[in-house]
């Protein structure tokens, strides 16, 4: 491999997209959009927990989220963020007292979001949107019809300006 092969002073010409990506989560959203929790007030402490720092106990991942619970009414979760990209992170759980929620961003559907796709608890992230410039959107997340009584985690976003 030659020395001018590696070129590290100009920008990649793919993959530089989500570069200097800022999480939003419970705690930290009070500068990146406004939020209207809906019936999502609940905080899910049954989650994924990976070993850091070198201690041997797991960590809980994501513990800033916003649950659906079963008797958390059919109130939608509101953000509206001005950003380039968007992901979401949600729960995935092997537990049958979750269900699937509709995403939707500026009124149109983009995904349902289905928590049993491994069915065991991990963080599973899905792209909402990609743009090249920064604009204001709104997302929308309400549980599937036939999954109104049960339980979802929005675990947090991570986004771009």
């Amino acid at each position: 491999m030659a020395e001018d092969d590696i070129l590290l002073d100009q920008r990649p010409v793919i993959g530089n997209d989500f570069a200097g990506t800022l999480l939003l989560d419970r705690k930290n959203y009070f500068d990146a959009g406004k939020i209207t929790v809906g019936g999502f007030s609940g905080i899910d402490t049954d989650l994924q927990r990976v070993e850091m720092d070198a201690e041997p106990h797991g960590t809980p991942e994501f513990p800033h989220n916003w649950m659906h619970s079963r008797a958390s009414g059919e109130e939608s979760f509101k953000l509206t963020i001005t950003s380039r990209n968007l992901i979401l992170v949600y729960k995935d759980s092997g537990s049958s007292e979750f269900g699937k929620a509709d995403i939707f961003v500026d009124g149109s559907l983009v995904v349902t979001a289905n928590p049993h796709v491994n069915n065991w608890t991990h963080c599973n992230p899905v792209i909402l949107y990609q743009n090249e410039v920064s604009c204001e959107h709104l997302i929308e997340i309400r549980m599937a019809p036939e999954d109104r009584d049960k339980c979802f985690t929005i675990l947090g976003f991570s986004y771009t300006l």
